[in-house]
């Protein structure tokens, strides 16, 4: 046998291992997205990742750091979950659950983490998670306050406490929709809405 096809053969039997590799632990750990590439170059006994990643043809594909079959869909417990925390944000989209009822929604760690990744939900701070639309109302209810405002006022027109409140003003900080001037108090960068 020539070096090219021992080779060539070496190769398509990697490839075939990488697949089995990412179908057991799929369906071990339905929440995540595929496995990591580190630990595929380990199982395999490869001495670099960039040997896992040259193995990846179709169906496999890179996504995130890990190698998977999957299309980018949420598993169905984090759409169960998501859907769960949808009714219950409903009419209160700040009232974020803590952390005993995100469990009760069904979000473990793996959920959690897994409808983060896919956008499904934002995440402020370690247990304080809204809807991916937060922000936006947010910005709608804090622009018709007075300016700029305190942390107490913008609590009282989100219908919400200190809790949500300050990751929320926070993140909006970060995205630009609110900016903090030297008194700490804050101020929404859109203008007020006419009436």
């Amino acid at each position: 046998m020539t070096p090219d096809v021992e080779h060539t053969r070496h190769w398509t039997t990697l490839r075939a291992r990488l697949a089995e590799l990412v179908a057991v632990y799929v369906s071990e750990r339905p929440t995540e997205d595929g496995i990591p590439v580190e630990a595929a170059r380990h199982r395999l006994g490869l001495p670099a990742v960039s040997l896992v990643e040259a193995l990846v043809t179709p169906p496999l594909r890179m996504s995130r750091g890990r190698v998977t079959t999957r299309p980018a869909a949420q598993p169905a417990s984090v759409v169960d979950a998501v859907r769960r925390l949808t009714a219950e944000l409903d009419g209160r989209p700040f009232a974020a659950p803590r952390a005993q009822r995100l469990a009760e929604l069904g979000f473990g760690r793996r959920e959690l983490a897994a409808a983060v990744r896919h956008g499904a939900v934002l995440r402020l701070a370690e247990h304080v998670v809204l809807l991916p639309d937060g922000p936006r109302l947010a910005a709608d209810r804090l622009s018709e306050l007075d300016q700029p405002f305190t942390v107490g006022t913008a609590s009282r027109a989100l219908g919400t406490t200190r809790r949500v409140t300050v990751p929320l003003l926070e993140h909006c900080d970060g995205q630009g929709i609110t900016q903090v001037p030297p008194d700490k108090r804050r101020r929404c960068t859109r203008p007020r809405p006419e009436r």
